[in-house]
């Protein structure tokens, strides 16, 4: 069970430490994603519409990648610029909660609505993919990049620790990003079982399909599956695995871009409705989320065109609410990073 939280915060936000007092006890966990709007300056100001305004910020750099969102495709789906939707779509805080019972997570934002001067804005509650697989019939990862974790600390590193370019007191922090879609099972259906799995790539058993829909082996090497796998499919498009053609049909060579992705499923009245996408990176623009989405999955001219499982003109996945906030290293706020809640 996982629950997205956002909140409007009136005079500052506090931290208990240096640990975290009885009363902050709650089965679960709490990851806290703090947005441009928390940060005095024009990243902040920008977001500001009449009673949403600024009402305070930290004296200190803005994290470099809290932009005003700029993510190919979403005007076509959503109608709104890039501006509306940030302003409409942000908060303060974001508060990513996980936990093993659906009543952890209810304890928790409980909790977290008795915060003096707060506003809770919205909830967003999900849950794990029953069986593994999601609504549209597909096993779906909750976690990746465990492998370069114990090859190539140093690599996995780069991909999610902020470095070089950030304000020495946001180095070691991650961005997180997340992202609601939501489904459109009808015209999901009306696409033949074998065209779905050329669509994402792979089977509905896990393998890999090639262009045709045929299963890939089990062996084949990570280089060949490059080259089998149909070029538009949303697993080639967002891991092109080190090969990939231009407009032109040339072969390019791709930047190695990499996040650490978690997804879970979002049901209303017993029906899965979406996906609540969260990943996390070291840059959002160029080694992350919105470098993949636009230069990627929305490129017309990546690999044959854009992917079909996420391109708007397909309707099978229906963008919604985004957040972009930055996790910082504990090092860089006052005491631990744990919320000073009231008792239940």
């Amino acid at each position: 069970m996982a629950a997205l939280a956002e909140l409007n915060t009136s005079h500052g936000f506090a931290f208990a430490g240096p640990h975290a007092p009885a009363n902050c006890s709650r089965e679960g966990t709490l990851l806290v994603g703090f947005t441009a709007r928390f940060f005095k300056g024009e990243a902040s100001s920008s977001r500001d519409t009449g009673s949403r305004s600024t009402r305070f910020g930290l004296e200190i750099a803005v994290p470099r990648c809290l932009k005003v969102p700029q993510i190919r495709g979403d005007s076509i789906s959503t109608g709104r610029s890039a501006l509306d939707a940030a302003r409409e779509d942000e908060a303060d805080l974001i508060l990513l909660l996980e936990a093993d019972r659906e009543a952890s997570c209810e304890n928790w934002l409980r909790s977290l609505a008795m915060l003096p001067q707060t506003e809770l804005r919205f909830t967003i509650a999900s849950c794990s993919f029953r069986s593994g697989a999601n609504a549209l019939g597909y096993k779906e990862g909750l976690s990746n990049l465990q492998d370069v974790r114990r090859q190539d600390p140093e690599r996995y590193r780069s991909y999610l620790l902020a470095g070089a370019g950030e304000d020495p007191l946001h180095q070691g922090g991650t961005y997180l990003v997340v992202r609601q879609y939501g489904y459109d099972l009808q015209r999901w259906s009306e696409q033949a079982p074998g065209k779905r799995d050329i669509i994402v790539g792979r089977s509905v058993s896990g393998q890999f399909v090639d262009s045709a829909g045929e299963e890939i082996p089990p062996s084949t090497p990570e280089a060949e599956l490059a080259s089998r796998i149909a070029a538009c499919s949303h697993i080639r498009q967002v891991n092109p695995r080190g090969f990939a053609r231009t407009q032109f049909g040339d072969a390019v060579r791709p930047p190695d871009v990499r996040i650490l992705r978690r997804s879970s499923e979002i049901w209303q009245d017993g029906t899965p409705t979406g996906i609540l996408f969260a990943c996390f990176q070291s840059n959002i623009q160029h080694r992350g989320f919105e470098y993949i989405n636009n230069n990627w999955i929305m490129a017309s001219g990546f690999n044959s065109g854009r992917d079909l499982l996420l391109d708007p003109s397909n309707g099978f996945l229906r963008p919604g609410r985004t957040c972009y906030s930055f996790v910082p290293p504990s090092r860089s706020i006052p005491g631990d990073s744990f919320l000073s809640l009231p008792s239940r």
